[in-house]
């Protein structure tokens, strides 16, 4: 009767060592500092197409949009900023969530498909006070997303 005893005193300190094996596996990364042209989005007062001005130059906040794409933790970056930025800023965030999550996007756009407020835009030489509804518009059909990125089409 010892050996059936001892096999079991056995299985239970496998068990055991199974288990704090387990306990000490690695956790889930935590989320990567923001990075510096998050700042950028997050307080623009303008939302701006990629190229502007006489010399059709990209401007620095979509330069910053571009780097928070292609940051490897891109979809939360661009959801914090549609919970903490400026409209304009919001907007930006909007148009990178349309790359990043695709079907929750449309979903995010709602609400500012019905916005009353407007914001200043820029696109090309033209400096205005459009509807964030209207931008928001040109993001939810692709056109806005694309030109930011750089690309001619959508996703």
């Amino acid at each position: 009767m010892a050996a059936p005893a001892k096999r079991m005193g056995m299985l239970s300190l496998g068990f055991c060592s199974l288990l704090i094996a387990c306990s000490n596996s690695e956790q889930p990364l935590a989320p990567q500092p923001l990075p510096p042209e998050y700042g950028t989005v997050l307080s623009t007062d303008t939302f701006s197409g990629a190229y502007v001005g006489i010399a059709a130059t990209t401007p620095p906040t979509v330069l910053a949009w571009r780097v928070l794409l292609a940051h490897p933790d891109a979809d939360r970056i661009f959801k914090q900023l549609l919970a903490d930025a400026t409209l304009p800023g919001q907007l930006y965030g909007l148009a990178g969530v349309y790359f990043t999550d695709p079907p929750a996007f449309e979903a995010l756009a709602a609400p500012y498909l019905v916005r009353g407020d407007t914001i200043w835009t820029q696109f090309g030489c033209i400096v205005s006070l459009d509807p964030a509804r209207m931008i928001a518009g040109r993001i939810l059909d692709g056109t806005l997303p694309a030109e930011l990125r750089g690309a001619q089409s959508g996703r």
